[in-house]
């Protein structure tokens, strides 16, 4: 796959070019329709588990698709200014934990649990490897930001996978959905108030 994003990155493909901000509108649609797959899920899904988990997915869907073109942005911004290998290292993580998002939300339409997986996992993946966290529009632009400040979000994504892990046994699965859909909540009402 690094071949993959290397090759990418050597012929310029309009895709993988963020100078090009192509990217950032194909993204933005493919969580457009991961939100719609999930207000689907919410009316046609035969349980209220499947139905509560639907609707945390479709605001997590919303904000993740919010944070990529956030990530991409600033990505975009810092590299006018800035040339450096842990730049690229970013990049990397975001783009991939991007595709394996897509993927769990898609893959959460067919198989709503598995899928939730899938992108808590890759919530995690890109706190345990990003590194650094950039500041377009301060002096010093990118800041080294390893797994030690970002410990309290590694764990909400540990307490996550155990939730949905648990929610996929037979018992008490409308009480970790719950719990998961509290947490996404919690999440938002911390980030945006």
């Amino acid at each position: 796959m690094i071949q993959l994003f290397a090759f990418m990155k050597e012929v310029k493909y309009p895709l993988w070019n963020l100078n090009s901000i192509s990217l950032i509108p194909v993204i933005l649609l493919l969580f457009f329709a991961a939100s719609l797959g999930m207000v689907w899920q919410i009316f046609h899904s035969h349980t209220l588990t499947e139905k509560i988990l639907a609707f945390s997915l479709f605001l997590a869907s919303i904000e993740q698709g919010r944070m990529a073109k956030v990530d991409l942005d600033q990505i975009v911004q810092v590299k006018q200014h800035i040339e450096d290998s842990r730049l690229t290292h970013f990049s990397l993580v975001t783009i991939t934990t991007i595709i394996v998002e897509l993927m769990g939300f898609f893959c959460a339409f067919f198989l709503p649990y598995w899928g939730t997986l899938i992108i808590i996992l890759s919530l995690a993946g890109f706190n345990l490897f990003a590194g650094i966290r950039l500041h377009p529009n301060e002096e010093i632009m990118i800041e080294p930001w390893g797994v030690l400040p970002r410990l309290p979000i590694l764990l909400a994504d540990g307490l996550g996978l155990v939730l949905v892990s648990l929610a996929m046994l037979p018992f008490t699965p409308l009480v970790m959905v719950l719990l998961l859909l509290t947490i996404f909540l919690i999440y938002g009402w911390i980030k945006y108030i």
